[in-house]
C-alpha cells in the first residue's frame, strides 16, 4: 500500500480457544478445503490519503477461531500485475484447511512475523498491542461464516487511528522540521481485530505520555509544512508539542486535540514567528570546562536532586520497567549511535538534551578529578573540574536485572554508544569506590542509569 509523504503515527501471552500456538508447528489441515482472501479497504478508511486499494506485495496478517488454534498470524501477500499495481489475489504463506467447522477469520496491516498478538476468550476476539513509535498504519478488519462450503473470506479493513494533519507556518520559511515531541498523548494501544475497539494503554512495556518524532519531513517550508500523525483515538485533551527545525530551533507551543475516533481526520495550523518564545531545558547543568564544550546535567533523569538515583533504563528503550531480562527487551536496532527517538534522556527532558557518548566519559574522566565520597546519605563520585569550581555528583545507584543490583557500591551509566565488538552490549561507565572504566562493556537488555549532557 502506497502512501505519499511521510505517516508518522502517534500512538499484543494470552491463549486462544483451544491456545493459539505461537510455536512453528506443521499447519496443514488435511484434505480440506484451502481458506481464500480477498481484502478491501473501507472508503472512508483512509479519508484524506491518497491510496485506498492494497497493493503489489503488502501483507495481512490472519487468525481463524477454533481449529484447536492452528491458524495464528497466518502471513497473506497480495498480488497484482507487477510492482507498484492494485492486488488482485492473496497468497497464503501456509495452507490453511478448512472443515465443516465455521470461523472467524481476523486480520491486521501491516503483517509482522514478531507483531504482539493476543486472544481474549471473554471477547471471542483477537487482538494486537501496539506502540505509535512504530510508525505503521494499521488496519484491521474480519470475516464470518468461513469454512468448507463458504471458503472465501471477504474481508473488509478499517483503519484504526486517528489521523492529525499539523500545518505549521515557520517565519523563516526556509528551514523544516527536523522533530516533533509531543508530550500528554498515550503512546501505545490495544486492537481488537474482531469489534475494532481500541484501548489506549498507558501501562503497556514500552509506552510513556510523551512521544517523540525525528526527521518528520525533508520537505523545506516556503510559508507552510504539512506533517501528517496518525494518533490512538482519544477523548479532547490538551497537549504540548516541541517542534525543532532545521535551523536548530526548538519552539513549546500548547495545542488542544480534539476528540477523534478511529478513521477520522483533523487539521491543526501551527503558526511560529520570530517572536515566538524558544524552548528551554528547564534542567540544571553545569560547565566543567571540558575540552569539548560539553555540558553535564547536575541530577540523573527521574531524580530531582543529585544524589538522588532516579530511574533505569534499557539500552534504547525511553522508559522504564519492573524488572530488565533479555526477554523483555524491545529494541533490536543496531545503531553505532542512539537516535533521538531511543535516547533514554532525550525522549524524557526533551530540548537538545541527550545520552552522553563513549567518547563523552572518556572526556570526562580524562579532564576532571574523580574523588569517592558521600552526599546526603548516598555513595558516589565527586567529579570536579580542573579549570574551575564546578563538579557534578554521580551517585553509586546501582544497575537492575531480575531486581536492583548493588546500589550504594557500583554505579553504571549509559552512553549512547554501541559496543564496536558486540552489537549485543553497549558502553557505559561502571564505577566503585576503587576503580573507573569510562569504557565497560555491558549487556544492552539491563536497567542503568542515565545523565544527559548538552552540546554547546
Amino acid at each position: 500500500m502506497r502512501i505519499t509523504g511521510k505517516l508518522i503515527m502517534m500512538a499484543v501471552t494470552a491463549l486462544c480457544v483451544a491456545s493459539c500456538a505461537k510455536d512453528t508447528e506443521k499447519l496443514l489441515g488435511g484434505d480440506g478445503v484451502s481458506l481464500q482472501v480477498t481484502a478491501v479497504m473501507d472508503d472512508g478508511t483512509k479519508a484524506g490519503l491518497d491510496d485506498t486499494d492494497f497493493m503489489e506485495n503488502d501483507q495481512i496478517g490472519l487468525f481463524m477461531s477454533g481449529y484447536d488454534g492452528k491458524y495464528c498470524n497466518v502471513k497473506a501477500t497480495g498480488k497484482g500485475s507487477g510492482t507498484g499495481t492494485a492486488v488482485t489475489r492473496w497468497t497464503l504463506g501456509q495452507d490453511v484447511s478448512l472443515t465443516k467447522e465455521s470461523a472467524v477469520v481476523a486480520a491486521y496491516y501491516p503483517y509482522n512475523e514478531k507483531t504482539d498478538w493476543h486472544y481474549d476468550p471473554d471477547r471471542d476476539d483477537f487482538y494486537i498491542d501496539i506502540h505509535v513509535a512504530d510508525q505503521l498504519n494499521y488496519l484491521r478488519g474480519y470475516a464470518k461464516e468461513v469454512n468448507e462450503s463458504n471458503p472465501k473470506a471477504n474481508i473488509t479493513f478499517h483503519h484504526a487511528m486517528a489521523r492529525l494533519r499539523l500545518q505549521v507556518s515557520y517565519s523563516d520559511g526556509k528551514s523544516h522540521l527536523t522533530e516533533i515531541r509531543f508530550s500528554g498523548v498515550v503512546t501505545a494501544g490495544r486492537i481488537y481485530l474482531i469489534s475494532g475497539e481500541i484501548i489506549p494503554l498507558a501501562t503497556l512495556p514500552g509506552s510513556s505520555r510523551v512521544l517523540t518524532i525525528t526527521d518528520a519531513d525533508k520537505m523545506p517550508l516556503a510559508s507552510e509544512g504539512i506533517y501528517d500523525v496518525l494518533l490512538l483515538p482519544h477523548s479532547a485533551t490538551t497537549a504540548t508539542m516541541t517542534l525543532t527545525f532545521s535551523d536548530g530551533r526548538s519552539y513549546n507551543t500548547s495545542v488542544s486535540l480534539p476528540a477523534m475516533s478511529s478513521g477520522d481526520y483533523n487539521i491543526l495550523p501551527i503558526t511560529i514567528k520570530e517572536t515566538s518564545t524558544p524552548a528551554t531545558d528547564e534542567h540544571d547543568y553545569v560547565d566543567l570546562g571540558l575540552s569539548s564544550g560539553t555540558l553535564w546535567a547536575t541530577c540523573n533523569v527521574g531524580a530531582t536532586s543529585p544524589e538522588e538515583y532516579g530511574n533505569y533504563y534499557a539500552w534504547g528503550e525511553t522508559t522504564t520497567k519492573s524488572y530488565y531480562t533479555k526477554s523483555n527487551y524491545s529494541y533490536s536496532s543496531n545503531p553505532t549511535t542512539l537516535p533521538a527517538d531511543r535516547d533514554a534522556a532525550r525522549a524524557n527532558w526533551g530540548g537538545s538534551w541527550c545520552m552522553p557518548t563513549r567518547a563523552d566519559f572518556k572526556e570526562l574522566y580524562n579532564e576532571c578529578t574523580w574523588t569517592w565520597t558521600t552526599m546526603n546519605g548516598k555513595n558516589g563520585y565527586k567529579v570536579s573540574s580542573r579549570k574551575n569550581s564546578s563538579y557534578i555528583f554521580l551517585p553509586a545507584a546501582g544497575y537492575f536485572g531480575s531486581s536492583l543490583f548493588n546500589a550504594g557500591s557500583y554505579g553504571s551509566y549509559w552512553s549512547s554508544s554501541l559496543s564496536t565488538s558486540n552489537t549485543s552490549c553497549a558502553y557505559v561507565l561502571l564505577f566503585n569506590s576503587s576503580n573507573v572504566n569510562p569504557s565497560y562493556n555491558f549487556n544492552r537488555y539491563y536497567g542503568h542509569s542515565v545523565r544527559p549532557v548538552l552540546r554547546k
